[in-house]
């Protein structure tokens, strides 16, 4: 199974593939787990939303969320603190 980093530098080279315009820009981000990270998110964020993914794009990111759901935990709505007494608005 690959490791969270080489998923995500997959990723970005997946995306980096269609968008050759933002290699320049993507070279100077630091090969840290936690810099590619901001840059798959950059990469997804100035992507065109219409065109078609790749399959393998989408199992990778599909896997790579999954395990950070994972080390993160899902939130218990009920556990959730109203911003005032009597308010049904949580923050």
């Amino acid at each position: 199974m690959m490791e969270r980093i080489e998923k995500i530098r997959r990723l970005n080279g997946l995306l980096l593939e269609e968008m050759p315009e933002y290699r320049q820009e993507a070279a100077q981000f630091a090969e840290d787990m936690e810099s590619q990270r901001r840059l798959l998110r950059s990469l997804m964020n100035v992507r065109y939303p219409g065109k078609r993914l790749n399959p393998e794009f989408l199992r990778l990111q599909d896997e790579l969320l999954a395990e950070e759901r994972e080390e993160r935990g899902i939130v218990d709505v009920m556990k959730l603190l109203p911003v005032e007494p009597g308010s049904s608005i949580c923050v």
